[in-house]
C-alpha cells in the first residue's frame, strides 16, 4: 500500500458520516507502518498532518466556512489555478454573488511559500489567499494588517484557504450596513468607504 492508499484508508469516514475512531484509526496505521517504513519520517509527517487536519474540530469549521463563504463553481476555479503551485502561495479577489458567496475568481498573483502581493480591498468582494501544502490556516502578522482594510467595507471578506483549496480561515467575514453603522457611531466615523485597502503583502 502506498501513502496515498494509506492517507484515504485511515481518513475515510465511515458511512454514517463520523471519523474514524483512535483505536480504528491506530490499527490502521499499525497495520501498514511495516510497509512504509523504508520511506523515511518525513512520510509519517506528512501521513500525521493530514490525518490532523482531516480529524479536528477546526479542520470541521474550516471545511464549512468554505462552503459558507465561496461559491462551488469558485472553489473548483481556484483549485486549478493553485494545482500547479503547491508549495507557493497564490491570492485572488472574487465579487459577492446574489447570495453573498464568493464568485468569479481572479487570479491575482502567485507568490512565494510565505508571502504573495495581495489585491485592494473593495466593497462587495471577497480576498483569499492560500498557504502553501503542509501549512496550517493561521493568520501571519502581514495577514492581519492587509485584512484591516476589509474592516470598514461594506461586505468585504478576508479568507486564508489551504493549498487544495478545501478548507477556510474567515479572518474578516465582511460587515453589512448594520454593523457597520453600529460601528461608524461608536468611531464616530464614516461607515462606508467604497475604495481603500491595503495593498501590501500577506
Amino acid at each position: 500500500m502506498n501513502l496515498d492508499d494509506l492517507i484515504a484508508a485511515t481518513a475515510a469516514r465511515e458511512a454514517s458520516g463520523r471519523g474514524l475512531t483512535p483505536e480504528a484509526t491506530a490499527a490502521a496505521i499499525v497495520d501498514h507502518l511495516t510497509a512504509l517504513a523504508h520511506y523515511g519520517p518525513h512520510v509519517l509527517g506528512r501521513l500525521v498532518d493530514q490525518l490532523q487536519r482531516e480529524d479536528t474540530p477546526r479542520a470541521t469549521v474550516e471545511r464549512a466556512t468554505l462552503a459558507r463563504l465561496i461559491h462551488p463553481d469558485a472553489v473548483e476555479a481556484m483549485r486549478r489555478d493553485h494545482a500547479p503551485y503547491p508549495d507557493r502561495e497564490c491570492a485572488w479577489i472574487l465579487r459577492r454573488g446574489p447570495d453573498g458567496r464568493g464568485v468569479d475568481p481572479i487570479l491575482w498573483a502567485r507568490g512565494r511559500r510565505d508571502r504573495v502581493p495581495c489585491p485592494p480591498a473593495a466593497v462587495d468582494t471577497i480576498i483569499a489567499h492560500s498557504h502553501p501544502a503542509g501549512s496550517d490556516l493561521e493568520p501571519s502578522a502581514a495577514d492581519l494588517t492587509a485584512a484591516t482594510a476589509a474592516l470598514t467595507l461594506r461586505r468585504t471578506g478576508f479568507l486564508i484557504v489551504d493549498a487544495e483549496v478545501t478548507r477556510a480561515y474567515a479572518v474578516v467575514e465582511g460587515h453589512n450596513d448594520h454593523t457597520l453603522a453600529m460601528l461608524a457611531s461608536i468611531y464616530d466615523k464614516t461607515p462606508l468607504l467604497e475604495i481603500g485597502g491595503a495593498d501590501g503583502n500577506a
